[in-house]
């Protein structure tokens, strides 16, 4: 399982924001730390919903929190990619765009991978599979 903190350290890689040591977590940061559990959340009841998970979670409030409900690899791929959107949507919006587009596509990916549900298909027609309808 994946932590908050590893998804920012990746969208701070991502956005270029790393500090002259390497670090994501850094003064000139501070800013986009306080907002990312808030942006990670938005990201978790999206998939949620895509998925059809109707049940309660709960929400991340900081970045040593684990990240319910998705996997290591989603969580610092994809994840990462829509948290730097979520973060340079006003200062960067051309780099935003980008990051929101390749997030798109890793997270269409992972929902295509996930395993159908069967389901019971209601007839909506009664009577067209016997040819009951028509006089021929």
């Amino acid at each position: 399982m994946a932590l908050v903190g590893e998804i920012f350290d990746a969208a701070m890689a991502l956005m270029d924001e790393l500090s002259a040591e390497g670090e994501a977590r850094c003064e000139r940061t501070e800013d986009y730390r306080h907002r990312t559990p808030a942006a990670v959340n938005m990201m978790l009841a999206e998939l949620a919903e895509m998925v059809g998970c109707r049940g309660e979670w709960l929400p991340v409030e900081g970045l040593d929190d684990p990240v319910p409900g998705v996997g290591a690899a989603y969580a610092r791929g994809a994840m990462a990619y829509g948290l730097a959107a979520a973060l340079l949507v006003d200062e960067n919006p051309g780099s935003a765009a980008f990051f929101h587009e390749r997030y798109e596509e890793l997270r269409n990916l992972h929902l295509a991978r996930l395993p159908a549900r069967p389901e019971r298909i209601r007839d909506l027609y009664g009577g067209v599979e016997y040819g009951g309808f028509s006089r021929w």
